[in-house]
């Protein structure tokens, strides 16, 4: 199959913004490690992602001198 060629598969993708699922997110009495809390994170990813065959998280950050700023 060439690029571009995909007769039996529906693709579908979504694009996260990173911070807001983090935000999004509530502390457990068991997330006492930073990796009890990146297991969390990617759990949730995982299941925002349910049909879904692609999926990007993105972080950013707003400059003061960014265009962001002026919106």
């Amino acid at each position: 199959m060439t690029l571009g060629e995909n007769k039996n598969v529906n693709e579908a993708a979504i694009i996260f913004d990173g911070m807001a699922v983090l935000q999004s997110m509530k502390k457990t009495s068991s997330m006492t490690k930073i990796s009890h809390l990146k297991l969390a994170f990617v759990k949730r990813i995982k299941t925002l992602m349910k049909g879904y065959t692609q999926g990007w998280v993105i972080f950013d950050r707003y400059l003061d001198v960014s265009l962001k700023d002026k919106t």
